[in-house]
């Protein structure tokens, strides 16, 4: 079973070895819920899913949520875009309820991985996926494994700096991509602006409607994307980028930009880099975690 803990949904779905999923559940994180019985909200997800499949344990359990966490001791520790009831050791509390192994990873490493796997990445041996969300990450996967770095953690792709002169980020950076391009950059960015906005989605809305000022703040997010993708390539020399999530705006445009930087670097590995959008949607982030759990 995958299982995709992100700031604003959770979900969760059973996979087996070839990578064929059955049902996807997915709901709200109920960001009120009380602190003193962390990740029930995910345990009784779990539990329905399992019910629907008959009642029948999974072999292990992955769960990717977004960071920090601790790969290693299971643990998840991010104040920054989750609420304190998804906060803590996350791989005991699975493993007490449900009495299988646990695998605890990025979110952003989950959804390169399942990408990878079964999606736009697949065949390619070596993809990089963007994902902008709530937040902005980016997991890279070498020969079907995770790249990590010192004591399995996660590296911190959406805090690379795109534009020093840019707004501070809660990291204590300046321009760094997050504070440009994810969900919660453009609505803040909108809603200094005057403009009031509800969510991401609205946003969207707002540019496609020819709202100017959204559109000038969408293009700023655009070429932050743009850059993190080129450097995601300096860094990395991979096959594949992969675009996901569901605050890129226009996708098919940032795609086109990000391959028109990228065909620009005289530095792209032997047969180029291709940019590519996401395959699996909401089930990216599933499939990888659920690959780990197989796997580990």
């Amino acid at each position: 079973m995958g299982i995709d803990l992100g700031g604003t949904n959770l979900r969760a779905a059973g996979f087996d070895q070839r990578g064929q999923a059955g049902d996807l559940l997915s709901v709200a994180v109920d960001r009120d819920a009380a602190a003193d019985r962390p990740f029930a909200q995910v345990s009784r997800l779990v539990e329905r899913l399992l019910e629907q499949r008959g009642g029948a344990p999974p072999r292990a359990i992955g769960l990717g949520a977004t960071g920090p966490l601790d790969p290693v001791r299971g643990t998840i520790e991010n104040p920054y875009t989750l609420p304190p009831a998804m906060q803590g050791p996350a791989r005991a509390v699975l493993t007490a309820a449900f009495g299988v192994p646990v695998v605890i990873a990025n979110d952003a490493d989950a959804a390169a991985l399942g990408e990878a796997w079964l999606g736009a990445g697949r065949g390619a041996r070596s993809v990089a996926c963007l994902t902008v969300g709530t937040g902005i990450g980016a997991g890279v996967v070498y020969d079907g494994v995770v790249h990590s770095g010192a004591g399995e953690a996660h590296p911190e792709a959406g805090h690379q700096i795109v534009d020093p002169s840019g707004p501070r980020c809660y990291c204590g950076a300046h321009g760094c991509v997050e504070s440009l391009a994810s969900a919660t950059a453009i609505v803040s960015r909108a809603r200094a602006a005057g403009i009031e906005l509800g969510d991401a989605r609205e946003f969207s809305a707002a540019v496609r409607a020819g709202d100017a000022a959204c559109e000038r703040i969408a293009a700023s997010a655009r070429s932050a994307l743009v850059s993190a993708v080129r450097n995601l390539v300096a860094m990395h020399a991979v096959n594949v980028v992969v675009l996901a999530g569901n605050a890129l705006g226009d996708p098919e445009r940032v795609r086109e930009a990000a391959q028109q930087a990228v065909d620009d670097f005289p530095f792209t590995p032997a047969g180029g880099t291709r940019v590519r959008l996401a395959e699996l949607g909401d089930l990216a982030g599933c499939a990888g975690a659920a690959r780990l759990a197989l796997t580990a």
